[in-house]
Order: structure tokens, then sequence, then C-alpha cells
């Protein structure tokens, strides 16, 4: 399975983040707090249901905010998929 593309919207650093991935060869580099790592737990996260960071979703959405949103596609088999979440600040449960 690889990643197409990924949507973040309030997801730890990040307002809003729209990532096109190369089928062939991705390089995720920048500056120190600059959200490489918060891209790859957006992924984990999508792929797993939690972070690999913390165990509490409420510290993954975005400062002033009330929930955060994860949008994939991905190939499989020659298909394409479209995954997505939501987890509410308030909300113990997954909707999406």
């Amino acid at each position: 399975m690889s990643l197409v593309s990924l949507q973040l919207k309030q997801f730890r650093n990040f307002s809003e983040l729209q990532f096109h991935a190369n089928p062939a060869f991705n390089l995720i580099s920048g500056e120190n707090g600059s959200g490489k790592t918060s891209l790859l737990e957006a992924i984990y996260y999508l792929a797993h249901g939690r972070s690999f960071r913390t165990s509490r979703h409420q510290r993954l959405v975005q400062h002033d905010h009330e929930h955060f949103v994860l949008h994939a596609k991905v190939d499989h088999a020659e298909q394409t998929y479209s995954l997505g979440l939501q987890r509410d600040r308030q909300a113990d449960c997954c909707c999406g």
C-alpha cells in the first residue's frame, strides 16, 4: 500500500496541510519544530488509529480548536482508496 496524498486540518502545529507523495521517493526535511515528525505522526495515526507520541488524542488537536481531521488517498493493488477520520477534543470515540 502506498500513500498518494494526505490532508491535515488542526493537527499538532498544522492549521492545514496538503501533502502529495511521490510514488518513487519522498524526502522530508526542515528546521527543528517545522512539523516533520508531526507529518509522520499523522500518517502513522491514520494507519494505526493511534499516535506513537501520546496516548491522548486531545494533545494532537491544534490549540484553540475542537477537533483534527486526517484524510488520505492510498494505492493498493492498482486501486485508489480514500481514508479519513476526525477526532474531537471532547469525545473519546472516533468519528469518521
